[in-house]
């Protein structure tokens, strides 16, 4: 059942409609299933980059994320 919740609150998150109240519910929801903090961390991530990507930026973008893997 949460992960639906998740679902839903992470999307309103990402497309910005989410209100002050989700944004705590998820919050609490990642802070008592910190296995759900990393799909999340991923998604916002993901909706944050594919935002940036134009031409010419893949190559920036590919360094910028290279450099966040720690070997």
């Amino acid at each position: 059942m949460h992960q639906k919740q998740l679902l839903n609150l992470t999307i309103k998150k990402l497309i910005g409609e989410a209100t002050a109240d989700e944004l705590l519910a998820l919050d609490n929801l990642v802070k008592n299933h910190p296995e759900d903090a990393f799909f999340v961390n991923t998604m916002t991530a993901f909706f944050n980059t594919e935002a940036e990507i134009e031409e010419g930026q893949s190559e920036r973008l590919f360094n910028r994320i290279k450099g966040k893997i720690k070997p």
